[in-house]
């Protein structure tokens, strides 16, 4: 794998190739959308290696996204409108009321963004999200809109609807939000 920090190196991402009928990523991309998309090619393999696209991909992908909407469509909005801005990730470690501390697992999920290891950043995310879900959803756990703020990374839409609705951002991505 090419060092990235190195801003001479330039990193190609290796093919799609596409099974099942899929007709060409543009056409799949309006038809499911863009976050179910992103998340079927990068969370298989690393980018330089050639993936191979099947349907039962995009599936995995949607009810995995499925899940995140339902756990996260419906929180404690005792704080809706709070401003906790870029506090969610630097406050991460905070463990009150016994919440389980989950910075590692968040530092490890950026850690392999940074590094170019997109897949290993989507399976800790995934990972991080069954931790996550065993708390009711709220919007004053940091944990959760760290999450979040990490989905919006692979997912922009969700993530943002989700973070819209959690009264983080103050204008929806969609207008019928």
């Amino acid at each position: 794998m090419p060092d990235i920090s190195n801003p001479d190196v330039n990193i190609t991402a290796a093919p799609i190739i596409f099974q099942d009928d899929i007709p060409g990523l543009e056409d799949l991309t309006r038809e499911v959308g863009p976050d179910i998309v992103t998340l079927a090619v990068l969370s298989d393999v690393p980018l330089h290696r050639p993936r191979r696209l099947e349907l039962e991909d995009l599936v995995g992908q949607w009810r995995w996204l499925r899940q995140v909407w339902a756990f996260f469509d419906t929180p404690d909005t005792n704080l809706i409108g709070a401003n906790f801005g870029t506090a969610a990730i630097n406050n991460a470690h905070y463990n009150a009321d016994d919440k389980p501390d989950l910075t590692l697992e968040i530092s490890q999920i950026t850690d392999a963004i940074v590094a170019c290891r997109l897949h290993i950043a989507i399976a800790s995310l995934r990972s991080l999200f069954q931790k996550i879900k065993q708390q009711p959803a709220d919007v004053e756990n940091q944990a959760q809109i760290s999450f979040l703020i990490l989905l919006c990374l692979f997912c922009p839409y969700i993530g943002h609807e989700l973070l819209y609705r959690y009264g983080i951002v103050e204008i929806p991505e969609q207008p019928e939000s």
